[in-house]
């Protein structure tokens, strides 16, 4: 993904030091910078509305702020809202002094700078990002499910909870397959056996309990993810005896009590009865699909039969639904015809060894887009 960067400088020699240090450096090919000497060379404002970024010399910011203003643009110190959305502003400062929010000291090693830059432009996609949600000011409850088994939900499902937690989000993610596949992703970080499991909350709600207290006091950050989980079933017979009433339950539960931004459903395969009522529940949901032409007929056929017997079911889900093409056994095959979707590519290294969370570049990248929509307001279909 590519930053739109404007840079505002009248220092020449400062601009084309930055930009010949860039060339070397990894952000020289994730930031497109176009450069204006004044913001009188701006000559309209609709080429600042493509960008994602502006950074100006402190001298010019008070230039910069009339010439926004002239537009009819709104904005304070460190935000410009155009008509395309907001734009965080990062001032240069020249002296060295006690900088605000939005300043960065000009005169520091090229690195540091741009290093500053991506940090605070990461600080503001994450806190804006929060106030531009699909859904209302409630949190967002989000399943994964697939038609058939071994899709890769649970390996985005982790995936997604990491990123979210990463940009501040309180995340909990709440595993409700039968069998439980998320210990072989978190290396050795999974929860200890005396931590708080599933059992232990579908008692509390049985019982009436106040739910929101007993999780802030059970749920358990992951180490290193910073995400929050319980243990899976202590006992086997609970999974294998939980009903979908009792799953929405405890999903409502993890939901209302306050405690978490985004609650990630990680949900057995198939489309049926027990599966389509929580998807329902929940705001969104990703379905995993597999690019062999063999699983595609197969999951038609699912989708088929789900449409003969819960049709308004699945109607009403359309609108919530983010497909993705999960490719956990090798590449997609030439002439699929779901290859216009966003793709979870193959790790090879997962399939020699014990694999860990975000511990592919490529894969982790691929979940971040993914996530987009979630986080930037996007109309889900």
């Amino acid at each position: 993904m590519s930053i739109a960067v404007a840079v505002i400088s009248s220092d020449t020699e400062y601009v084309t030091r930055m930009m010949s240090y860039m060339k070397g450096s990894p952000i020289y090919h994730t930031w497109r910078l176009q450069l204006y000497t004044n913001p009188e060379r701006i000559h309209q404002l609709t080429e600042l509305e493509r960008m994602e970024l502006i950074i100006v010399e402190e001298h010019l910011h008070s230039s910069l702020l009339r010439r926004l203003q002239a537009g009819g643009g709104q904005l304070d110190e460190l935000v410009y809202t155009s008509k395309r959305g907001a734009i965080p502003i990062i001032v240069l400062a020249a002296e060295r002094r006690e900088l605000l929010e939005h300043e960065l000291y000009k005169f520091q090693s090229v690195s540091a700078l741009l290093h500053g830059m991506q940090q605070r432009y990461e600080r503001f996609r994450s806190g804006h990002a929060k106030k531009r949600l699909v859904t209302d000011d409630r949190q967002q409850t989000i399943a994964f499910c697939s038609t058939l088994e071994q899709a890769g939900k649970t390996v985005m499902a982790l995936h997604v909870a990491a990123l979210l937690a990463s940009k501040g989000y309180r995340v909990f993610y709440c595993n409700l397959e039968r069998w439980n596949t998320s210990d072989s992703f978190l290396a050795g970080r999974v929860l200890q056996e005396q931590a708080a499991s599933y059992s232990d909350l579908l008692y509390v709600v049985k019982s009436r309990q106040n739910a929101s207290k007993w999780l802030a006091e059970h749920a358990a950050a992951v180490e290193e993810y910073s995400f929050y989980m319980l243990r899976p079933f202590q006992h086997e017979a609970d999974r294998r005896g939980l009903t979908t009433e009792d799953a929405q339950r405890l999903v409502a539960a993890i939901a209302e009590s306050g405690l978490f931004d985004h609650v990630l459903v990680d949900l057995p395969a198939g489309l049926d009865d027990w599966t389509l009522p929580l998807l329902q529940q929940c705001h969104a949901h990703y379905m995993l699909l597999l690019p062999q032409p063999g699983w595609q007929r197969k999951h038609q056929l699912a989708m088929s039969c789900v449409e003969r017997h819960n049709a308004q079911a699945l109607e009403e889900l359309q609108h919530k639904r983010l497909l993705v093409l999960s490719e956990p056994y090798g590449n997609c095959q030439p002439g699929s015809s779901v290859s216009d979707l966003e793709s979870l590519p193959y790790v090879e290294a997962w399939q020699q060894g014990d694999p860990v969370l975000l511990g592919s570049v490529h894969y982790r990248a691929a979940v971040e887009r993914c996530i987009q929509p979630l986080l930037t307001g996007e109309k889900v279909v």
